[in-house]
Parts: structure tokens; C-alpha cells; sequence
């Protein structure tokens, strides 16, 4: 028996397990895409997909929405020295502390029947920025509560106080950092009153259960001001979002819970209150009629060019107001259907039957073109045949039944009915034997001379050639190039050396 400290020092194989799945043995299965199949499916799509797509449309049709943008509202407390109200955007821009109301009258032109929600919207924020979403502290937001927070949070993670004392930020990070602070009411003209909106149950329950935790003990010593530093853009502290309701306080607040559930896109809108229907007046909805939002404005988005927004908004069965999946279901089967429909005409049309689809093998082409071939071998070999047993006539009449598409051609050519060969008939003609006879050459008169060549010749061969002409006929005569014969460098560098046996 192998001991344990031999058995730990043997040397780790890495190997696989013989088992089916690391081995790569488990059965598969591939279908055989055919028109049968392909075609039915693209219609089940088509037809299924459209009906969805249009009960998708009806239902966003029913949510209904009112929007009033109030990014450039005037001030009703501020204005210029000529008397011009001046915009809060403007009074923020300048001086980030000074408070500033505005109120927009607009009408609601229909009934808000059911539950009625608030939201705000922004745009041009880039909340999925990848240090963004990072710029928080787990820990911290689950209510435990340290000197030293995470490095995630930096630069929104420590404050140097005016002891130059440096303390700890909570919440720290870019993302509390920037919570969405304008302050949103409504006054109803027809009530007399403001509409009556609730700050709870605008958050996910499993945020608020389980990723967030205020600490235990008193909220004001946990996070006391001696200890921890308000985040720098904060009017207040964290336990002053909501003093009135303990359970919607501190790191609990369903506002600052609903704004670090980071969105992802630059153009996106928040829950912000919902319209308590407990309140006479109220209980039906938001009844139509002259409404006016009011807005303490605090939150700047004139820094990223950005606008705000507050929507009114109802919801159905579905949830709210998104016109761009029914129209995606619509689209979708209308493609489905009209490419099942462009399929069916081209198989009805091109198709081959499902054996010849299914006996396809990487050489069918050649094995089709080896048949013809030998088809139209066979019927030539049976006319030659025929033509020489000289019945060329019975021949033509023959083909002429099988094939009727010669009737314009004379009577010795057969043209076939694929019309990818032709058979003509020359018979044999009498050659006269004088005509068979050799020409006899015609030979000139020359010098009296042995080699029957002129001067001219003999001057050719004998005169002086160059070397480049002798290395040229030398490579015509040998096959091969003109640098076999040139004279090699370093034969003539060699040493000139006698042969130690001469006489071979």
C-alpha cells in the first residue's frame, strides 16, 4: 500500500476521465433541414408572432402618459435685476446652495383611470459608465459601518473637514453622490388640494431587504457627523431623507434604493412617487382637468447638457407604456411569413424529391454527368453500328421517331432532343491512285561542291564567334541555360595544382 506521502508526491496527470461526456461519446443528433420542415416552421413563426405582436400594441395603447419637461422652468423666488424671472438652471449654475422653486401649469386631457405612478427622467446621463457603476460600497450599504470604506468609492470616498481631520463618506461613491434631489408635487385646481403621493413601495422588495441594511442602535449616532461625512453634493444627511418614517430612512430610503439600481441606458426614468388612492378625490385615478406641477430645484444637469422631465403614467397588464416589442413581434412574423411564402414558390418550382435530397452524396454531380455521357456514348456507338451495316436510312428513321427535331436539317444529320449532340453521316469517297503518288521536291542547281553548301554557309560555320553566341548555341544544343557555360569565378582564383595520376 502506497503511503500518503508518496501518493501526494506523484505527479498530477492531466488527463481526462474516460467518461462519455469528456471523451466526446455522447449520441447526437443533427436533423435534415428539408422543405417540410423549414417551410412549416417559418408559418407557425409568422402566424404566431403577429397576433402576439398586435395584443402586445393594444396593450401598451392603453397605458396612458403625461409628460412636462421643467429642465428650463423661471424661478418664482429669483429674478434678474430687470425684473425678467430668471431660470433655476441658471440660479443652480451659479450657486449649487441657493433654493429655487418653479411651478408649470398643464392640463391633463383625459382620465388616468387605475393606479397612477410619478416618474423622472433624465437624459444624456451616462449611468452605465464602468467606474460608475463600480463607485459604491457593498458593505457600507448593508449597514456595516467602517473608518476605512472600499477603494471602489474613490474620489467620493474620504472628506478632509476644516481640522483637517479626513473622514469617511457615507454612502460613499460617485452614484449616491449624484442622487436625484429635485423635490416634485401636484396640485389639483379641481380638488383644491395636492395630490396626495406616497414615498414607499416604489423600490424592489429584494433591494430593499437584502442589499441594503440601516445599522443597528439610533440612526443619528451610527452616522454622526463626528464619524461620517455627508456625500459632497448633499443638502443633508442620510439620516434626514425621511425623518418622519423610520422605516424609509437612512440606507433604507426607497429613493436613494431606487437611484443606485444604476439604468442602462443614457435616457432612462425613475419611480419616484405613487398617487395614494386611499384619498377622497382620488380613489378613481387622476381626473382630467388643470393641473400644476411644483419643483424645488436643486439637481443640476446643465453640466452634460441633459434635460428632466416628470411623467405621469398608468400601467396595464403588462406593465408600462413600450410600443417597441409589439412592433419587433409584428416585423418579425411579417418576415417569417413572407420568406415562407418566397420558399414555397421557389420549391415548388426548382425542387427535387425528398430520396434524391436525401441520396446527395459529394460525388451525385460527376455520377450524373457519368450517366449521360454514357447514355449518349451507347446511342452513338448504336448508330455507328447501323451506318456500318448500311442502313443509314433505317438508322435516321429510327432516331428520327425517338428524337422528332430534324425536320429542317438535311436527311444524314441527326440532331438529338437535348440538343447537346450532333451525328453527321460522310460516306466514303473514291480517291483517284494518281492523287495517292509522292510530289517529287524540285532541286536547284548549286556550286560544283562535295558538301552541296555555298560560300555563305561555309563562312558561317568557320568565322570567329563570340562568346556569348557560343554560350547560347551551347544551351540550345544541351537544353539548358546560358549559366551553365559561363566561366565560374573561382575556377580561375583555383590554384593550378599537377594531377597526382596523370595518366588517367
Amino acid at each position: 500500500m502506497t503511503p500518503m506521502s508518496d501518493s501526494s508526491s506523484l505527479p498530477k496527470t492531466k488527463k481526462p476521465s474516460d467518461s462519455a461526456f469528456k471523451q466526446q461519446r455522447l449520441p447526437a443528433w443533427q436533423p435534415i433541414l428539408t422543405a417540410g420542415t423549414v417551410l412549416p416552421t417559418f408559418f407557425v413563426i409568422g402566424v404566431a408572432f403577429i397576433p402576439v405582436g398586435i395584443g402586445l400594441l393594444y396593450f401598451s395603447d392603453k397605458v396612458k402618459e403625461q409628460t412636462i419637461d421643467y429642465t428650463n422652468c423661471n424661478s418664482n423666488n429669483i429674478t434678474y435685476i430687470n425684473g425678467q424671472p430668471k431660470t433655476c438652471a441658471d440660479v443652480i449654475a451659479e450657486n449649487a446652495s441657493k433654493s429655487c422653486y418653479c411651478e408649470i401649469d398643464f392640463v391633463l386631457p383625459m382620465d388616468f383611470d387605475g393606479e397612477v405612478y410619478m416618474y423622472y427622467g433624465l437624459t444624456n446621463f451616462y449611468q452605465n459608465h464602468r467606474r460608475y457603476v463600480k463607485s459604491r460600497d457593498d458593505n457600507q450599504l448593508l449597514g456595516i459601518l467602517s473608518d476605512k470604506v472600499s477603494n471602489d468609492c474613490e474620489p467620493f470616498a474620504y472628506e478632509l473637514d476644516e481640522k483637517n481631520t479626513t473622514k469617511p463618506i457615507a454612502p460613499c461613491g460617485a452614484i449616491a453622490n449624484s442622487l436625484f434631489s429635485d423635490e416634485l408635487t401636484l396640485y389639483s385646481d379641481r380638488n383644491k388640494q395636492d395630490v396626495p403621493l406616497l414615498k414607499t413601495g416604489i423600490a424592489w422588495p429584494s433591494d430593499k431587504n437584502i442589499k441594503f441594511r440601516n445599522p443597528e442602535g439610533d440612526l443619528k449616532e451610527a452616522f454622526s457627523p463626528e464619524r461620517f461625512a455627508k456625500p459632497k453634493n448633499w443638502a443633508k444627511y442620510i439620516y434626514e431623507l425621511d425623518p418622519h418614517n423610520a422605516s424609509n430612512n437612512g440606507l433604507q430610503n426607497e429613493d436613494l434604493i431606487v437611484w443606485m439600481r444604476t439604468a442602462a441606458l443614457p435616457t432612462f426614468r425613475k419611480l419616484y412617487r405613487r398617487v395614494d388612492h386611499s384619498v377622497k378625490g382620488f380613489t378613481e385615478g387622476l381626473l382630467a382637468g388643470n393641473y400644476t406641477l411644483k419643483v424645488k430645484y436643486s439637481f443640476s444637469v446643465s453640466a452634460f447638457n441633459g434635460s428632466k422631465r416628470m411623467i405621469l403614467s398608468t400601467t396595464s397588464l403588462l406593465g408600462g407604456k413600450n410600443p417597441f416589442l409589439g412592433i419587433a413581434y409584428i416585423v418579425v412574423g411579417c418576415i417569417c411569413l413572407v420568406l415562407g411564402i418566397a420558399l414555397s414558390i421557389i420549391h415548388i418550382k426548382y425542387s427535387k424529391s425528398t430520396a434524391e435530397l436525401i441520396n446527395v452524396t459529394p460525388t451525385t454531380e460527376y455520377q450524373e454527368r457519368e450517366r449521360e455521357r454514357e447514355r449518349k456514348l451507347s446511342t452513338f456507338v448504336y448508330l455507328n453500328t447501323l451506318l456500318k451495316m448500311n442502313k443509314i436510312t433505317r438508322a435516321i428513321f429510327t432516331l428520327g421517331t425517338k428524337y422528332p427535331k430534324y425536320s429542317t436539317l438535311p436527311p444524314e444529320i441527326v440532331v438529338f432532343t437535348d440538343k447537346d449532340m450532333i451525328i453527321c453521316w460522310h460516306p466514303n469517297q473514291g480517291f483517284p491512285y494518281e492523287y495517292s503518288q509522292p510530289i517529287l521536291e524540285e532541286v536547284k542547281a548549286g556550286p560544283n561542291t562535295v558538301l552541296k553548301i555555298g560560300e555563305k554557309d561555309v563562312s558561317d560555320i568557320f568565322r570567329k564567334k563570340k562568346d556569348s553566341d557560343v554560350i547560347e548555341e551551347l544551351s540550345k544544343l544541351t537544353f539548358t541555360t546560358k549559366h551553365r557555360w559561363f566561366p565560374r569565378s573561382r575556377d580561375k582564383k583555383a590554384k593550378k595544382t599537377e594531377p597526382d595520376r596523370p595518366y588517367l
